[in-house]
């Protein structure tokens, strides 16, 4: 059959059947069966994607992402370990409260220098480094918690909030 808007009726033979609405679009998504992964130079840029990347992997997801470009914003929600090194940005990055492995966020940089990019990190999340990227100005926020085993240095234009309230911790602004 012709393919119609949504909310419409599609007639298929004796079925009728219709598009209720667009689902999040993703331009990857990383699930809790996928292992150990590595992309190098990989483009998912364009303003069509809910997320660049959505990493909901599990305890065993190992995700390195190495060079390329993110114009949608990144998700991590859970995994053992996810690495995101040299890679052109235009959303922000979110890592979610139920995050529990490791994770480095390094050598990044915004796609112009009016972008202000912004990583969130929800409370009580361990064990991450954001080090030595140019994020035109942005935010590196960690909520209100007991995060702790952290490292936020050499953020070139980004302001830090820290609300971890753990000791293990090293925080130098761009500024220092």
């Amino acid at each position: 059959p012709a393919l119609k808007n949504y909310v419409l009726n599609i007639t298929d033979g004796t079925v009728v059947w219709m598009l209720a609405g667009p689902a999040p679009y993703h331009g990857l998504i990383i699930a809790s069966s996928s292992g150990e992964n590595h992309f190098n130079m990989v483009d998912l840029s364009g303003t069509v994607y809910n997320n660049s990347i959505y990493h909901d992997a599990g305890a065993a997801g190992y995700t390195v992402f190495n060079g390329g470009v993110l114009s949608s914003p990144v998700s991590l929600i859970s995994g053992a370990l996810f690495a995101l090194h040299e890679t052109e940005l235009a959303g922000d990055i979110t890592i979610d409260t139920a995050y529990a492995g490791f994770l480095t966020i390094s050598d990044n940089y915004a796609v112009s220098t009016s972008s202000d990019i912004d990583i969130s990190v929800g409370a009580n999340v361990n064990d991450f480094i954001i080090s030595d990227n140019h994020l035109g100005g942005g935010t590196i926020t960690v909520a209100a918690g007991t995060s702790n085993r952290y490292q936020i240095t050499g953020n070139v234009s980004a302001s830090v909030s820290d609300g971890g309230t753990g000791s293990s911790k090293l925080i130098l602004t761009s500024g220092q």
